[in-house]
């Protein structure tokens, strides 16, 4: 009988050894877990951050995409107005040529009438 008890003492020690690395192990487990939740909350976080700035950064695109348009318009709409103000001017010129020789010639017609 005190053999059997000495067994089953052994017996009792190891299995709580065993006990003792299983529970160690499954405490390691859930940390392991706990961690990987909160990794995962992070990484859902930074997804959710990075969406909201990609979006950000699509509608400030399309602002630039805008006023990018707005400017060429602006630009094409400066060089028809250059372009209509050489035109004038060649006109002007013509004209003030035609003035002055208007002029030449009633200042020539009253000259000879004195």
């Amino acid at each position: 009988l005190d053999s059997s008890k000495g067994e089953n003492d052994e017996y009792r020690t190891s299995n709580d050894k065993i006990t003792e690395k299983i529970l160690n192990a499954t405490d390691e487990i859930n940390r392991m877990l706990q961690e990987i939740t909160e990794k995962s909350e992070q990484i859902r976080k930074y997804k959710l951050e990075i969406e909201d700035l990609t979006e950000k950064l699509e509608a400030a695109n399309a602002r630039n995409n805008t006023k990018q348009h707005r400017i060429e318009l602006l630009e094409m709409e400066n060089d028809t107005l250059l372009i209509n103000i050489k035109s004038n001017e060649a006109k002007w010129t013509k004209q003030k040529g035609l003035c002055l020789k208007k002029v030449q010639m009633t200042f020539n017609s009253l000259a000879k009438e004195k």
